[in-house]
């Protein structure tokens, strides 16, 4: 299953985790390995594309956490691959 959605986290500090429960879930499988993390979910914040690793990481089925600070208007466009 496929699923995308936009929020708006707001201010938040790198390093913070921010939910994606609203868009969907990951399988647990799709956490497993890093592998496997890099294709389960494309993260875009305000239209550029985020590298997997390097500007953000999966915490956990429906958790990522950015490595760089967002501002209040910024806005995170996430879509999962095979979403739960």
């Amino acid at each position: 299953n496929f699923k995308q959605d936009a929020l708006m986290p707001g201010a938040v500090m790198a390093g913070s985790d921010i939910s994606i429960a609203s868009v969907g879930s990951l399988r647990a499988a799709e956490i497993a390995s890093d592998a496997a993390k890099k294709l389960a979910i494309d993260v875009y914040l305000n239209g550029v594309r985020l590298a997997f690793g390097d500007d953000f990481s999966i915490q956990a089925v429906d958790k990522i956490r950015l490595m760089v600070d967002t501002m209040a208007d910024d806005r995170l466009f996430i879509v999962l691959h095979n979403a739960a």
